[in-house]
């Protein structure tokens, strides 16, 4: 048993408590710390330094257990000084998204593509998104350079989380990330943390990750709606998974709704697909496979 720190930003803290109950009740000695969102600069650094004071209260080898989210883990992985944990172990709490060869960046909804010219589409999608996001780019390494990261030069922001890590757990299956030829060796897709049972035949959402991710884990078909970035992308995973009808719309109609239950609970093909993914959920302990993660990087 083992000093763990389970870091959470708001929107997570309810999946993050779980994770952190679950590892004190294995007999670690944890301590929860929340930071706000949407991750800016400032909040960077001060999650950082809130995150290096709790760990230089104790010389017993800790552990972070860090929400995706929670910016201020990176700098112990990109040259900081100050205390350093254990380990960084980093929780997908939302969906997958590290640059790739063979996927468009998130937000796109475009299907991967391992040909040469869908490769080729790939790296110029990707070309655009770093443009686009110069200026965030530019917060966060000066950010980082703040608080006296010397690592140059820096990855791009959106994947410096899951590269920074010594572990990447994501809460899903690799099916709604689509499988990747270039997924590092230190990241492992874990399944989802325990939720209630899913009544509904059919769960109709627009597409938000936990209510996806809970009626696959029961075997659950969808219809999806929406068409802001994340919606449009992470609909469009479902629906390549065959477990789910996508609407591409933001204003369904009730006739819409209707007309799309009715094509899900006709065809047997889609919960099918529910139950298959249901089978990979069920293959999977999240828990377990955090609680091993850091017994095996305390006795390292």
């Amino acid at each position: 048993m083992g000093r763990v720190v389970v870091t959470a930003t708001t929107t997570h803290r309810s999946a993050m408590r779980t994770i952190a109950d679950s590892l004190t009740g294995r007999g670690h000695e944890v301590e929860l710390i929340t930071g706000l969102e949407p991750p800016t600069g400032r909040s960077l650094v001060d999650q950082h330094r809130r995150l290096c004071r709790l760990l230089s209260e104790s010389d017993v080898p800790t552990v972070v257990v860090g929400d995706v989210a929670f910016q201020g883990t990176l700098p112990l992985s990109y040259g900081a000084p100050g205390p350093k944990p254990a380990a960084l172990i980093l929780i997908g709490t939302e969906p997958f998204s590290l640059s790739s060869i063979d996927t468009a960046p998130a937000g796109f909804g475009l299907p991967p593509d391992r040909t040469a010219a869908g490769r080729e589409r790939n790296r110029r999608a990707y070309e655009y998104v770093r443009d686009a996001l110069g200026g965030v780019q530019e917060e966060f390494v000066e950010a980082m350079r703040s608080v006296g990261v010397t690592h140059d030069p820096l990855p791009f922001v959106l994947d410096a989380p899951i590269l920074a890590a010594d572990r990447f757990l994501q809460l899903s299956v690799e099916e709604l990330s689509y499988r990747r030829s270039d997924t590092p060796s230190h990241v492992r897709f874990v399944g989802t943390l325990p939720s209630p049972h899913c009544e509904d035949d059919v769960v109709i959402s627009d597409g938000g990750f936990d209510t996806v991710q809970r009626a696959l884990r029961h075997a659950k078909p969808l219809v999806l709606t929406g068409r802001s970035a994340d919606q449009l992308e992470g609909n469009t995973r479902v629906a390549a998974t065959g477990a789910a009808l996508y609407l591409a719309t933001d204003k369904p109609s009730d006739d819409d709704i209707e007309q799309a239950v009715r094509i899900v609970l006709a065809d047997p093909t889609y919960r099918g697909n529910a139950r298959r993914l249901a089978a990979e959920y069920a293959r999977l302990d999240a828990l377990g496979s955090i609680a091993d993660a850091v017994s095996s990087c305390l006795r390292d």
